[in-house]
């Protein structure tokens, strides 16, 4: 982790993180910064974050995106964030 991401104009569906406690269906991230644009996250699950698993100091833009029907079983159906310096949704 600690890299820099980029998703645009895709979509993720009916993803699933293993990892017992932590998770994000589709990302796991710390101490990174990242940008989702035009994305459609639909059905994706994990433990924690069934979207996203945000850690560490992590940066995120979300612009234009479509969540829809994602769970976890314990923190954060979409988006989990912990200690993160931001997450921006303009």
């Amino acid at each position: 982790n600690g890299s820099d991401f980029t998703a645009t104009n895709v979509k993720f569906q009916n993803n699933k993180a293993n990892a017992v406690d932590y998770g994000g269906g589709v990302l796991y991230s710390s101490a990174a910064t990242g940008t989702m644009k035009n994305v459609e996250f639909t059905g994706n699950s994990a433990d924690v974050g069934g979207v996203t698993d945000l850690r560490s100091e992590s940066q995120l833009t979300i612009s234009s995106c479509i969540v829809n029907g994602n769970s976890a079983t314990q923190f954060g159906g979409a988006f989990y964030a912990y200690d993160v310096q931001w997450i921006y949704v303009p």
